[in-house]
């Protein structure tokens, strides 16, 4: 069985992936995880970011936008610690992969470093987070 993800947002859905569950034999050692779906950052959310929160910070403090990403970044994501070839490192965070709630929580860090900060006052999203 390939693997396989279901969204359940109907009966429909529902059966399906139980469907699925009891086509798994014994033969085959198989794992289910079931948690709450959580929906990625639109295309409007990160042009929002790109061409509204970097573009005006990049403008008032003379920094690149990749420069302030960079900086965001590390000042407001979690870095994961992992041990590569029995060396321990801090990987990177990466703002591609947040949810909805934590892009917008991500933006609302930057939006108050920037009003405190550096008095500059960034516009709202008008909603483009979801």
């Amino acid at each position: 069985m390939n693997e396989r993800t279901f969204l359940i947002d109907s009966e429909e859905n529902r059966e399906a992936c139980a469907r699925a569950v009891m086509a798994c034999t014994s033969a085959k050692i198989m794992e289910v995880t079931i948690k709450p779906f959580k929906r990625n950052r639109s295309k409007a959310a990160n042009a929002y970011y790109w061409g509204v929160v970097l573009a005006i910070l990049a403008d008032h403090t003379g920094h690149t936008a990749e420069e302030l990403h960079e900086l965001f970044k590390l000042k407001f994501l979690r870095r994961e610690a992992v041990t590569v070839l029995g060396e321990g490192l801090l990987m990177h965070p990466t703002t591609t992969s947040l949810k909805v709630d934590e892009f917008t929580e991500y933006l609302e860090q930057i939006r108050i470093l920037a009003a405190e900060k550096l008095g500059c006052s960034l516009p709202d999203a008008d909603g483009c987070y979801a």
